[in-house]
This record gives structure tokens, C-alpha cells and sequence, in this order.
């Protein structure tokens, strides 16, 4: 799962903010840990929105959960080990130039309301 996809599915401080309005433990939670990566985001690598940034590993296991959050095409993927550039850099034929087959389903996109509203769903449950 690359940046390019995670980089789609941003929370926002007003997600956080509903998030905190929640008021479960879990809510609250992660709503201070958004806020604080939109906080480092925003002073060191801003998105293209201000006051959002991606949280890529919470990208990947919604993933899990539900794969239609994610738009993957069959492409092959390679990891460069040996380059006179690059050394571990993944490389995906996405032009099918190359002469080897589709080797992998790789995320191209990242619905962001879909993303958003598991989190909300999720971190709405109230536990006892």
C-alpha cells in the first residue's frame, strides 16, 4: 500500500473533533493522536488540505476489514535490491512495459469518506 493511496484517505482536525464528541475512551483517544500527527504535518510535511494528515497503518487494516476502501489494480511489482539508484525501492509496472506478468494487487486509491466513516463507526462503540 503505497503513500499515494494512504495519502487519499486524510483525517482532518474535524474529524478529530467529532471523534472527541463521541466521548468513548476510544474516541478520545485516537482524536489526540490525529490531532498531534495533523500537528507534525502540518509544520513539517503539509498536505495538499491543511489541517488533515493520513494515519497509513490505520489505511491498511481497514483494509482488512472491508477491502472495497481500497482501489487495487494486478500489476507486477518488484522490489529493486541491486539498482545503481535505488536500493529497496518498490517498482510497479503500472503500463504493462515490462516483459513480466501481474504479480500483485497494488492500491492505487483510498475512498477517504468510507475510511473516515469506519473509524467513526468503530470508535463510537461504547465498551464495558
Amino acid at each position: 500500500m503505497p503513500l499515494d493511496a494512504t495519502h487519499e484517505a486524510l483525517v482532518s482536525l474535524e474529524d478529530a473533533k467529532r471523534m472527541t464528541e463521541m466521548g468513548t475512551p476510544a474516541g478520545i483517544a485516537s482524536a489526540r493522536f490525529v490531532e498531534q500527527r495533523i500537528r507534525g504535518y502540518d509544520a513539517n510535511q503539509p498536505m495538499k488540505e491543511r489541517g488533515a494528515a493520513p494515519v497509513h497503518d490505520a489505511v491498511c487494516v481497514a483494509y482488512l476489514v472491508d477491502p472495497s476502501i481500497i482501489t487495487t489494480e494486478f500489476r507486477h511489482v518488484a522490489v529493486e535490491t541491486m539498482g545503481a539508484l535505488t536500493v529497496g525501492r518498490t517498482v510497479v509496472d503500472t503500463n504493462f512495459r515490462g516483459e513480466h506478468a501481474p504479480n500483485c494487487h497494488f492500491a492505487f486509491h483510498a475512498d477517504r469518506r468510507k475510511f473516515v466513516g469506519m473509524l467513526a463507526e468503530t470508535f463510537a462503540r461504547k465498551t464495558h
